[in-house]
């Protein structure tokens, strides 16, 4: 009897220490890195929008999409 009250009132103090740590990581990290990344008007903080670069992939000829073609494909 008393393990299944420690067992629910530590499952009840897990989760709420999850939500609380995890809000607290929000706010103190993630909130002010959001507000000075804005701040600086810079969008793109890992550099992954690059200019295209020229490429040597060929591009694909349309494929026919009669109803003819559809109906035996094999």
């Amino acid at each position: 009897m008393i393990r299944r009250g420690w067992m629910r009132f530590v499952d009840a103090l897990g989760r709420a220490q999850t939500v609380l740590l995890l809000s607290l990581v929000y706010v103190l990290m993630i909130g002010p890195l959001w507000l000075f990344v804005s701040v600086l008007g810079r969008r793109d903080l890992l550099g992954l929008r690059r200019v295209p670069a020229n490429t040597f992939a060929a591009e694909k000829a349309p494929v026919p999409t009669d109803r003819a073609r559809c109906e035996r494909q094999f």
